[in-house]
């Protein structure tokens, strides 16, 4: 998760969404799904009740 505070100003606005790029460009999102499913491959309990089917 990248946040960008309701009190940024434009600089540090620009920079959490410069930051959320590059996590996508290095694959961030799918490498922490990879390691959530080799410590849970048959998925997990979501807060609501429901079971997640993949992790992606």
């Amino acid at each position: 998760m990248i946040k960008s505070h309701g009190a940024a100003n434009q600089r540090a606005f620009a920079v959490a969404i410069e930051q959320a790029v590059q996590a996508v460009q290095r694959q961030v999102p799918q490498r922490i799904a990879a390691r959530l499913e080799s410590v849970y491959p048959a998925g997990f309990e979501l807060l609501d009740g429901g079971k997640s089917g993949t992790l992606r």
